[in-house]
């Protein structure tokens, strides 16, 4: 267990297999319930990256993936690429 912010983070399970990882964790709060936290991570040149995170349940990926498909579907593939230059502040 780690402490961060007043809260505690608990490893519960990591599980590797060849160049893919997942790592279950849970973040101990005082005063409210626990938040579940899962990290699948990826290798690439002897560093893990993470590619999702699926936090209170909430799957990362899908949830970005779901927000991009209803714009497309609202409008274009163009008003998507410009919203997300949009938000960037290197652009």
């Amino acid at each position: 267990m780690r402490s961060s912010g007043g809260h505690e983070v608990q490893f519960n399970r990591e599980l590797q297999d060849g160049n893919d990882a997942s790592v279950e964790t849970k973040v101990i709060r005082r005063y409210s319930d626990d938040l579940p936290i899962d990290y699948w991570l990826h290798n690439v040149n002897g560093q893990w990256k993470v590619f999702n995170m699926v936090i209170d349940h909430v799957d990362i990926t899908k949830n970005v993936n779901a927000q991009f498909e209803r714009v497309v579907a609202k409008s274009s593939l163009q008003e998507l690429l410009q919203r997300v230059k949009d938000q960037n502040p290197r652009s």
